[in-house]
This record gives structure tokens, sequence and C-alpha cells, in this order.
């Protein structure tokens, strides 16, 4: 069976993703390959350079829409992969929009994953009615929609989506790598890490916001990220330090050195940072938004606050004593290993590719 993953961008949790899935679905002999942005090929550690064809782009703008475009049709004119798997919203729209024209001489089975509705997001109501109509008319060709959690499938039902092609899977994560080294900060210090975009999406001023209040308090921030789109630079302050954008293998050291991970996300398809913080036996303090609940247990695993509110970050972290972080993380490796181990979310899939009928 031939797959092909398609992705208009894949920095940050959908690289996580595709490079699970390919992996996995190579080892299990299937003809896995992928087409992704040039300058992100490298976010797919571990998987063959033969498998992994690339165009370039210099940014979400139309020539580089256009280069998507003429580059995933080649693919599919060329390659005819039995199996087309869209990750992400702008991929789902141009990959099935080409597929629609080619459906009279080929017809793959068509699975596309939103990693988070465009409807979901902070737009207007007018934007999200449109967002909506799209992907309604775009569902009538696609054999299966892969949510990845129960929050993105009640939103697609209650904008009108059928709920025949829905099926979830949980994005799960690589198992943890071991930390090449030691933090030797101050441990009467409380270690914070951030992972992520610095983008209004994922709330990261928020998170800034809470840090100048805990100025004069034992915490200090490690950011580990930047911004993608064009956008003002994080501000600078003594109690954050940031190191950029790092490939997946260098995250270890921060996963396993840090105290707690903070999430203040104002949207979320799923919280893949979370999954992977538990499975370095980190706990997490998160907005309550979206999925974030289905991945952080109240009391368990970690904290939830109000979207929005660094005043509830805040409150959380000054009270909570760092007896108590050591016992959320025992707990959150345990959630790991329940429920978002890598093996989970590939087989699912794979049954998906076997099993789904066609439309």
């Amino acid at each position: 069976m031939k797959v092909l993953h398609a992705a208009e961008t894949i920095k940050g949790g959908v690289a996580t993703i595709v490079r699970q899935l390919m992996i996995f679905q190579i080892n299990s002999g299937l003809e896995s390959s992928c087409l992704v942005p040039k300058t992100q090929a490298m976010e797919l550690i571990g998987v063959s350079s033969h498998s992994i064809e690339t165009y370039n782009t210099t940014g979400r703008n139309i020539p580089s829409m256009l280069k998507f475009t003429l580059a995933l049709f080649k693919i599919l004119y060329t390659n005819r992969p039995d199996v087309v798997h869209l990750h992400s919203t702008f991929a789902g729209l141009i990959g099935r929009g080409i597929l629609f024209f080619m459906l009279p001489f080929y017809r793959p089975k068509i699975i596309y994953c939103p990693h988070g509705w465009a409807f979901i997001m902070d737009v207007g109501k007018g934007k999200k009615r449109g967002y909506a109509l799209i992907e309604r008319l775009l569902l009538k060709i696609t054999d299966a929609v892969i949510c990845v959690s129960q929050f993105e499938k009640k939103s697609a039902l209650l904008h009108g989506l059928s709920q025949e092609k829905i099926i979830i899977v949980n994005n799960c994560v690589e198992p943890p790598q071991e930390a090449k080294t030691t933090n030797s900060s101050d441990h009467n210090v409380v270690s914070l890490l951030y992972v992520g975009r610095f983008d209004h999406a994922k709330g990261f001023d928020i998170l800034v916001k809470a840090m100048t209040q805990l100025e004069a308090h034992t915490f200090h921030l490690v950011a580990v990220g930047d911004t993608v789109q064009s956008g003002a630079p994080p501000e600078k302050l003594n109690n954050i330090t940031y190191v950029g954008w790092l490939p997946p293998a260098d995250l270890a050291n921060y996963f396993g050195n840090a105290d707690l991970l903070i999430m203040p996300s104002r949207w979320e398809s799923f919280g893949l940072v979370a999954a992977e913080a538990h499975s370095y036996g980190l706990p997490v303090v998160a907005s309550r938004c979206c999925s974030l609940p289905e991945v952080v247990e109240e009391g368990v695993t970690g904290f939830l606050f109000e979207p929005g509110s660094s005043e509830e970050l805040v409150d959380i972290l000054k009270k909570t004593p760092r007896s108590t972080w050591k016992e959320l993380g025992r707990n959150s490796y345990e959630r790991y290993e329940t429920m978002f181990k890598s093996e989970v979310m590939c087989s699912a899939v794979s049954r998906i590719y076997d099993n789904f009928p066609k439309a």
C-alpha cells in the first residue's frame, strides 16, 4: 500500500505526528512518503530522505501555496498513492480540491486530519460559518476525518459535519529520551517550561504577563520556541530565558530538568506538548480551553486555569508546594503510559487505512 502524507507546514505538533506515523508505517511494510516544506524537512528525524518530498516556501502566501499545489498534483499524478493523508486546513483544502478534479480517473482513499478546525479559532462568526461550509462540502469526497479529541469532534458536529465519517484518534507521543545534562540551577527556584510558538493562539503573552507578576518570587521560565509568522518578539524579563526553536532530539534536556510545563493557550486542537510533558513525568498547568482538559487531569496530573487569566495562573504557582509538583509528576507518567503512547495512535490510523469504507 502506498501512503502519502501532505502538509503545507509541519512546524510544531504536526511534525511530531507525521514523523511517528511514517516511521511506524515504513517499519510495517507500507510505502509511506510525505510532502512538506523544504525548510522543515529536518523536523522528520528518523525518516529516510528518500521518503520525503519537499517544496519551497517563503511563508503562508499565494506563491508558496501555488508551489505546494503544483508539487502535490505532480506527486498524485505520478505516484498514484492508495491513501492520501492530508494534515491541517490548507493541505486539506488544496489536496481535496486537486483530488476532486482527478476523481474521474484516480480515486485514492482520502484521509483528513484538521489538527484543529479553522472554525474553532478566535475569528468572527462570518468566517466561522464560511470555514464550516467549506468543510461540509469537502467532506463529501473524504473517506475519513481524524479528530484528535472529543472536543474537536463535538465542534465538528455543532458546525454541521456528519459524524459517520469522523473518527477520534488521540494524538500520542514518542517514548521520552534521556536527558544528557542535569539542571545545575538553584534548587530553591521552581523551573517552569514553555514549548511552542510565541503567538496569540498559544497565549504566550499571558505567560509573560504572569512572569512579570512573579519577578520577586522564586520562579524561572525557560521558553523553547519562536514566532512562526511575522510578529513582534516577546518581551524580555530577568526571570525568562529564551532558547529559540529546537529540534525534537534537543528537547529531552528541557523536559527532563523542569519542574512543570505551562500551556496558557487560547486555542488548541489537542495539546500535544502536554502529553509529551507527561511522558517525562512532568505535570502541566494549562488553560481550561478546548481539549486541554482531556489531556491534563485536574488535580491529578496538573491544574487548569481560566483562559486568559494570568492572575489565576500566578495564584496556582504561588500556592502549590514543590512536593505537590513531584506527586503530580508521578501521576503524569502513569497517564502517558495508559493513554498517550505512540503505538496506540499509529495502530489506530493503520486500521482506518485498512477498514474505513470509501465515500
